[in-house]
């Protein structure tokens, strides 16, 4: 149940600062957010259930590509300017590095799994 709760309490927050300062317009780049509350939620359930490393792994990763998604989109709406005029465009390059660095990693350890077995 923890990933439903943060999904509604991110939103939750999201609608209350989109209320409290007439911000409307920001959900054009907040939306990015989401995977992220499904990370915390799972990370939650690892560290209060079972399959801790594999939950904490698979949540810090939506943590990560929500991060970068949302640095992206809020510096095209431009409303954050702390990245510059290639921001988005390099954060783009290192997430994607990220991702083929997580996949060969990923494939080196399902090799060595699999010739240990064999």
């Amino acid at each position: 149940m923890s990933i439903p709760a943060c999904i509604v309490a991110g939103i939750g927050g999201i609608l209350y600062y989109q209320n409290r300062f007439s911000d409307w317009e920001s959900w054009s780049f907040l939306w990015t957010l989401i995977p992220g509350f499904v990370g915390i939620g799972t990370i939650l359930t690892g560290l209060f259930g079972e399959d801790t490393r594999h939950n904490l792994g698979h949540g810090l990763n939506l943590v990560v590509i929500s991060t970068v998604l949302f640095l992206i989109f809020a510096t095209i709406m431009q409303r954050l300017n702390i990245l510059g005029s290639y921001g988005p465009a390099v954060l783009l390059i290192f997430l994607g590095i990220y991702v083929i660095v997580r996949g060969l990693v990923r494939s080196r350890d399902g090799q060595g799994g699999q010739d240990a077995a064999g």
